[in-house]
């Protein structure tokens, strides 16, 4: 009979073992990284197989890792700095610096408001949307003498009739004058 009470609790030390090994590996073997960005999110899963011994026995686990991971959004670099689109014909620069939420920055250079001592240029507001490769202004303020704009986007350039827009780290007079160079 005592034979039998030790090994019933060596039986049961055991399976507390068992059992504690098998919680362990499914609390730290599944992890999930959870990253959120305005694009496509891509799930993937890898299996692990994991053996674990206890005190002489041999317990085969499989634990599966989910990982949730996103593409970056393709046109970010259209928000970094601003976008000049020169018309030399006709003496006139707009530029643009575009934000995240739709809404871009705008600046109307001309003959008659980049000359002089007092450069004062036009600034306004826009709303763009991205559909397909391209950049739609659907506001344009009226300074511009736009009512809408269509942009294309191809790899890391904006084109406006196929011809590429000049970038710049900001809007200013100065950038807007290289333009015309």
């Amino acid at each position: 009979m005592k034979k039998n009470k030790v090994l019933i609790a060596i039986l049961v030390v055991v399976l507390l073992a068992a059992c504690a090994a098998v919680a362990f590996l499914a609390i730290n073997g599944d992890k999930v990284n959870n990253e959120t960005t305005q694009s496509t999110t891509q799930a993937q899963s890898e299996d692990a197989q994991t053996t674990a011994s206890v005190a002489g026995s041999v317990f085969n686990t499989t634990t599966t890792s989910t990982t949730q991971s996103t593409t970056k959004d393709e046109y970010a670099f259209i928000r970094n700095g601003a976008w000049f689109l020169a018309d030399i014909d006709n003496e006139e620069c707009i530029a643009i610096a575009f934000d995240k939420n739709g809404d871009a920055d705008v600046a109307f250079f001309n003959s008659d408001n980049i000359e002089g001592f007092d450069a004062q240029y036009f600034k306004g507001d826009a709303s763009y949307d991205i559909r397909k490769n391209k950049i739609i202004f659907s506001k344009l303020p009226s300074a511009t003498g736009r009512a809408n704009l269509e942009l294309e986007i191809k790899e890391n350039d904006i084109l406006y009739n196929g011809k590429k827009l000049r970038h710049f780290d900001k809007i200013n007079l100065d950038n807007a004058l290289k333009c015309f160079e």
